[in-house]
């Protein structure tokens, strides 16, 4: 199944799935509180008052690591992977001029609702980004940290959201996944690959959707998209 790794305490431990620990937050007492967030952010946000665990995927290493932030701070998610191969220290990696980076990792929340036991997978997205910058910078990434994601545990059933720097998600990114049918980090892993792949209309990294067939280029984001598709990372 993959490096599955606890983080606590500064330091990694293994376990079986991060299923068992995504509502650690709860009981700690480590909740997404509005006064932290921008004030038309905080009225609208979908998941303030739940619970707020961290978490870093990398598809080509098959590993992740989460853990429950003490304070809602930045840093931790640079911190989980400390010493790992082929990354920068923190905060070198938050850097935009950082050397290595994240590598091909990428950052995550997960907000679970205290009222019940859904919650949200909520996944660092932006394609202005660069590719170490520790966010999915292409659609095709974001499918692939969604299906490494599900295999390493995360409920299949939990709403996949595409976050931007201030802990939300765009209105017309909600309006994208209604749109194409990618509400959950199931439908991410089962459709992702086949919508932004090979012979789709859909551009695997801005997922324009007014591709025609023999197009080299996206029309909209102007990405050589043959070489989004063969990406590593």
């Amino acid at each position: 199944m993959g490096s599955v790794y606890y983080f606590a305490h500064d330091q990694r431990q293994h376990i079986d799935s991060v299923g068992p620990f995504l509502r650690q937050s709860i009981a700690i007492g480590s909740f997404m509180l509005g006064k932290y967030m921008h004030e038309e952010d905080a009225k609208t946000c979908r998941w303030v008052g739940f619970g707020i665990t961290k978490g870093i995927t990398s598809p080509a290493r098959d590993t992740t690591v989460l853990g429950v932030p003490a304070l809602l701070q930045g840093g931790m998610h640079g911190d989980m992977i400390a010493g790992m191969p082929a990354v920068d220290p923190n905060p070198l990696c938050y850097e935009p001029a950082h050397v290595l980076g994240f590598a091909d990792f990428v950052r995550w929340v997960y907000f679970a609702n205290p009222a019940n036991d859904t919650g949200m997978l909520g996944v660092d997205f932006s394609i202005a980004e660069r590719a170490t910058a520790g966010v999915a910078t292409t659609m095709l990434r974001l499918a692939r940290v969604a299906s490494t994601c599900m295999l390493h545990g995360m409920p299949g059933n939990c709403e996949l959201a595409l976050l931007n720097p201030r802990m939300i998600e765009p209105d017309y990114f909600f309006n994208y996944r209604q749109t194409a049918g990618l509400l959950t980090v199931a439908d991410w892993s089962a459709k992702g690959e086949a919508m932004f792949g090979e012979d789709s209309q859909h551009c695997p990294r801005c997922g324009n959707t007014s591709l025609q067939p023999g197009d080299v280029y996206c029309s909209s984001c102007g990405c050589q998209m043959q070489l989004v598709r063969n990406s590593k990372i």
